[in-house]
Order: C-alpha cells, then structure tokens, then sequence
C-alpha cells in the first residue's frame, strides 16, 4: 500500500500540470473543408499497481502477484491521452480540425482478459452511435487500455492499461515462479534485467519498479462504425538503483521517487506517438470489407 499511495501522489500532480496547457486545438488556418478528427480517450480513471510478493509457504498455487488499483481524480489520464493525440494528428495534418471527448472505460471485472479489448471498443462505439454529428467527422481515433497477458519483458502477466509493476525480490534466486503458475513470468538472467537509475545510468538490476503503458490505437470509420485499424503498444521502463548505493533491497529508492510520475507520462507519450505512426491514419484507407466491434466477438 505504500508503493501504492506513493506512485498516485506523484503521477496526479505531474499528470496534472501536464494536461494544463492543451484544452482545445487552434482553429485552422484559412484552408476549405479541413479533415475533422474526432480524438476519444477512454483510458478510465485508475492506475494498476502490481507487486511480485507470493506466499512464502512453497505450496500455495495462487498467483505471486498482487493486483491493486487507485483512482485518479478530474479525468487526468484522459486528459493527457488527448492531449498528446491532438499533438500527433496536428503533426501529419496540422490544418485539421479535432474534436476531444472523452468516455468513461468502464469495469473489466468479470470479463475474460481476451476479450477485454474488444469490450472496450464496443462501448466505445455504443456511446458513438447516439451522435449524429459523426456523419461530418473523417477519422475518429480512439485510446483503449490494451490488455496483457502472458509476461513479457520481465514485467507480470496480466497487465492492462496503465501502471506500476514492483519487483522487489530477485526473481531468478528468490524462485519467483511458484506452483501452478509456471511461465506467468520470464525469469531473470542471474545479473539481472537491463535498468536505469534516476541519473539516467544504464546497468543491470534484479529488483526494479516498472511504470508502464499498454495502450490501443483504433481508426473508426465515423459513418459505419467500423474498426479500420488497432495498433497496440506495450512500453514500460525499469527503474532501479546500483546494489553499491542500495541502503536495503526496496527498489523503490528517494532518488527514484520523484521522477515516476515524470515517468509514466513519458510512457504514454511514446504509446500513442508509436501507435498513431504505425497507423493507416496517414494513408488513404480502402473501407471495403469491415466489420463493427462487438462484445464477445473474437473473430478477427
């Protein structure tokens, strides 16, 4: 719990003053029938903060990691994901008109981890239909939180949206990987995984704090609702101190503290930034044959 209030206490202010200067796009210049963008965040309004800490008896079978979650006030993330897409459309279409909304995620308790995405979507795309302005609108591109399963990169499985996952225990000695939940984590190299401290200084470590951001791009055709791209990232950033400078083994050091929320929105800067370039938002999209997204739906 204390890692827990620590990163919201952190995040909520940076994320705050980051968000301050972007409101709403300037109006165009002097330029006919510019395209019009409708930019949607529905990234929700938590932060998930995840600790590898299992039981200590060698039988148990539950998973090692724990799951919490904080909200996070005056829809920040939301904000701040608007912000930087307006910044990314202005870049390959800098006379475009762009529309900002944002829409509540909802919970994703009780669905499936593989469907989670296209929930997502498809309340998206509910609270779309019951505006007819869309038929005025070319793109509507909208962020999802992209959902995780399987361990990757030496973070835990299971991750979704946007976060902080603690490892305070040598994954590789400590035997992180318990009973009945066999490949849920990559173990670590005996020297540890690729790190930096708050200098900036690259090593290995093997205890570590990770903010991250698993996020989605979507293009929705605004006349049909139609998902004309996804684009998913997956970033994170292991943050760790020297064991020469360690004073004990919590990866959450004082000079580490003060750069994770500075942390996490360079984090979903370089998730949206990626998923928009890697998108067909710059070329000339063929509708043709598509589909609307649909909860329950894993056709893809």
């Amino acid at each position: 719990m204390r890692i827990t209030l620590l990163v919201i206490a952190l995040c909520s202010l940076q994320l705050i003053s980051a968000t301050a200067r972007c409101q709403t796009a300037p109006e165009p210049a002097s330029t006919p029938k510019p395209k019009v963008y409708a930019l949607v965040a529905a990234i929700g309004d938590q932060l998930e903060v995840v600790v590898d800490a299992p039981v200590n008896n060698g039988f148990s079978r539950l998973s090692p990691y724990r799951h919490m979650t904080q909200d996070v006030s005056n829809n920040v993330l939301n904000r701040f994901a608007l912000h930087i897409l307006d910044q990314e459309v202005a870049k390959f279409d800098p006379n475009s008109k762009r529309i900002y909304m944002a829409i509540a995620a909802g919970k994703m308790s009780d669905v499936p981890s593989s469907k989670r995405d296209e929930v997502a979507i498809a309340r998206v795309i509910e609270d779309l239909r019951n505006m007819p302005e869309r038929a005025g609108w070319d793109k509507i591109v909208v962020l999802t939180p992209a959902y995780q399963g399987a361990g990757r990169d030496y973070m835990a499985p299971k991750l979704q949206g946007i976060g902080v996952f603690a490892e305070p225990r040598c994954q590789d000695s400590c035997s992180s990987i318990m009973p009945g939940a066999s490949g849920e984590l990559m173990q670590e190299p005996s020297n540890g995984v690729p790190s930096e401290n708050a200098k900036g200084e690259k090593f290995k470590s093997r205890t570590f704090i990770a903010p991250y951001s698993y996020v989605a791009v979507w293009v929705i055709d605004p006349r049909t609702l139609a998902v004309l791209d996804k684009q998913e990232r997956f970033d994170n950033k292991k943050l760790a101190e020297k064991e020469s400078d360690l004073d004990s083994v919590d990866p959450v050091q004082s000079s580490i503290k003060p750069s994770l929320g500075g942390r996490i929105i360079n984090l979903i800067e370089v998730s949206v930034r990626e998923g928009v370039e890697h998108s067909n938002l710059r070329g000339i999209v063929d509708v043709g044959d598509v589909r609307e997204a649909a909860p329950g739906d894993t056709k893809k």
